[in-house]
């Protein structure tokens, strides 16, 4: 069976489910909690010690029972993944990373306004420090990247010169 079917019908259930409950943001908050435990562990391992219960959300432990009551529970880190997904694309928010030399607030503002007047979404955006940038920023959303950074472009003179000067002298 195709599991990214099985999981996307259960996660929009889901959505559902607690949209009408009233329970989304807990719920998402312990969706991102599970599936980051998830990732270090077994389902049942994570359920047992990383996360307890009574932290839980009645919805989403009830969504649980159920999804293991079904016997897809192998599905559940797909199910929690697509959840996230559609939750984030109902409340109009955009993930997104931001990697600079240095923090500046000027420049975050800055992404989130363009995004917010472009797409009318709001940008949830983390942000790394990597002082191997030496200077400028390099953005990351969805699939689209942007390079700004000035190691991005000392490595594409880098690979300019070398692609220029193959000949043998």
């Amino acid at each position: 069976m195709n599991t990214g079917i099985i999981s996307i019908r259960y996660a929009r259930a889901f959505l559902k489910y607690v949209n009408i409950q009233g329970d989304a943001d807990a719920a998402y908050n312990d969706v991102v909690r599970l599936r980051n435990a998830l990732t270090t562990s077994s389902c049942y391992e994570a359920l047992k010690s990383s996360v307890s219960l009574d932290s839980l959300s009645l919805s989403l432990i009830r969504f649980l029972e159920f999804v293991f009551s079904k016997g897809r529970g192998d599905l559940l880190k797909f199910i929690l993944h697509d959840f996230e997904e559609l939750y984030l694309e109902d409340r109009k928010i955009i993930q997104a990373k931001l990697f600079t030399s240095v923090a500046s607030e000027k420049l975050e503002n800055f992404l989130k306004n363009t995004i917010k007047s472009s797409t009318g979404c709001q940008l949830q955006l983390e942000t790394v420090i990597e002082p191997d940038l030496i200077g400028g920023f390099t953005f990351s959303i969805k699939d689209i990247r942007v390079d700004a950074s000035v190691k991005g472009q000392i490595e594409t003179l880098r690979k300019q010169f070398i692609s220029k000067n193959k000949r043998i002298v």
